[in-house]
């Protein structure tokens, strides 16, 4: 016994200076970071300071049915799911580091014949069986880290799920709303072509109008009525869509549908670029996946090398079962097995590994990229959306205001019934194309907040079973 604890000892003293490491330079990270600049090209000013930007838009209605998605939505209950099977994988790792010790019982029987006799035998025994393979070079650890980061950046996938849905779910509730504006939008266009329709029959009839006149109002009121009927089926395709994304049956109640769109929030504040980096769940799981290869190059290095193995047993042994506990025994061995010849498996393993870090960093930087363009366009495409919606209620205020003198001559009988009611359909086409630009620029907000990420993903287990703080 003395002897194998020396050899244990002193092989483990020899590992200490020639353990494995991978192949990952702090320069690689550096050099796939390089592409992050120092500051955004623009910013803005609203700071949300927990990272959950749909409270500030005051929609009781949003913040339902986002908290609804949170919970409920089956993609995410599958991306939890994934998170506990990689966790699962962790603890199956980390138990290789542990002893194994087993019981075992056994009963056998002999019997052996010659040409007078038969003579039978029995062997009771009960005992107890250890093992465990000392990890030298850090082969086993380095699996172990490399299954914890598995787990970690798992955790990160089911984040990235979680803000995607809350967009995906603001951005269909939005749609949805202005589909219900637009069909009342509609609605009234028709009733004003309806009259104007109307009206140039009555002047057909007095001669004061032509045929071709008629045709041409009549052709915009069937087109009205094809508007009407995409609108529709466009409302009840993003109130399908909705319900999908939330896990609820089709046929489940919504909350109620206002047709009036938030009020767009002042452009939110983005902070230094390496600060979004650490704010993105998906930046921080491909670098999480760049360590977890590393780990698994050093793993693959250290299978290379020789294995210490030590095992022992003990237990009762006896010819009778009454006197099983009189008779006892012990065994401890220790074994090193070094790899002399594989046909270079070891080798192409380790090669292998090395080319997953090496795609895991291109697939980082790809990240790191990605984020990065994916603001600075999203800055660009709101602050482009701010000024056509700005633009857009600024031609309806004047719509109205050229709307009021034209009221203003009809009754003094300076314009016809039909002038007026031409200016009153321009008005609600106007009306139609500020919903619109109201609507592309909250959509456009929304890609900036979905692009900047957030810390509140953070707290998502929380957030799972309370139906509070959402």
């Amino acid at each position: 016994m003395r002897n194998i604890f020396t050899l244990g000892c002193a092989v483990a003293t020899l590992s200490i200076s020639t353990a494995c490491s991978g192949s990952l330079r702090d320069s690689d990270i550096q050099t796939a970071s390089a592409a992050v600049p120092q500051t955004f090209s623009l910013t803005g000013t609203e700071v949300i300071t927990d990272g959950r930007w749909w409270l500030q838009y005051n929609d009781p209605q949003l913040t339902i049915l986002i908290n609804d998605a949170l919970n409920n939505a089956p993609n995410m209950h599958a991306a939890w799911a994934r998170v506990e099977q990689a966790a699962a994988a962790a603890q199956m790792n980390s138990a290789s580091l542990m002893p194994s010790l087993s019981a075992n019982a056994n009963i056998s029987s002999n019997q052996q014949t010659n040409a007078s006799t038969t003579t039978t035998s029995e062997i009771y025994s009960l005992g107890l069986a250890a093992s465990y393979e000392l990890d030298l070079w850090g082969n086993t650890r380095g699996r172990s880290d490399a299954a914890q980061l598995d787990a970690l950046a798992s955790r990160e996938d089911a984040e990235t799920t979680a803000l995607s849905l809350s967009a995906q779910i603001a951005e269909t509730w939005w749609r949805l709303q202005t589909q219900a504006a637009i069909q009342k939008n509609i609605q009234e266009q028709l009733q004003s072509q309806q009259e104007i329709c109307d009206l140039v029959l009555r002047q057909q009839q007095n001669g004061a109008s032509t045929a071709a006149d008629l045709a041409t109002q009549q052709q915009a009121l069937a087109a009205l009525k094809s508007q009407q009927a995409l609108a529709a089926a466009a409302y009840e395709n993003f109130r399908l869509q909705i319900q999908l994304l939330r896990g609820a049956a089709s046929q489940e109640a919504l909350p109620h549908i206002d047709t009036l769109l938030p009020a767009a929030i002042a452009t939110p504040a983005t902070g230094l670029p390496i600060e979004v980096l650490g704010q993105r769940p998906d930046v921080r799981a491909a670098l999480t996946r760049v360590h977890g290869a590393d780990k698994r190059v050093a793993a693959a290095k250290a299978d290379r090398l020789p294995k210490l193995t030590l095992s022992g047993s003990a237990g009762f042994q006896s010819s009778t079962a009454t006197a099983l506990f009189d008779n006892w025994f012990t065994n401890l061995a220790a074994g090193l097995l070094a790899p002399l010849f594989d046909g270079g498996r070891l080798q192409a393993e380790q090669r292998r590994t090395e080319a997953i870090v090496h795609e895991r960093l291109a697939l980082y930087k790809h990240a790191v990229l990605t984020a990065i363009t994916e603001v600075e366009n999203a800055l660009h495409q709101e602050q482009a959306a701010a000024i056509a919606y700005a633009q857009a209620c600024t031609q309806t205020q004047l719509a109205t205001e050229r709307l009021t003198h034209m009221h203003t001559r009809y009754r003094n009988a300076g314009l016809s019934l039909l002038s007026l009611k031409h200016e009153q359909l321009a008005m609600l086409r106007q009306q139609r194309s500020e919903l619109e630009a109201q609507r592309s620029h909250l959509l456009q907000q929304l890609a900036l907040h979905r692009a900047l990420g957030g810390r509140w993903t953070t707290q998502l287990s929380a957030l799972r079973t309370t139906q509070e703080g959402l």
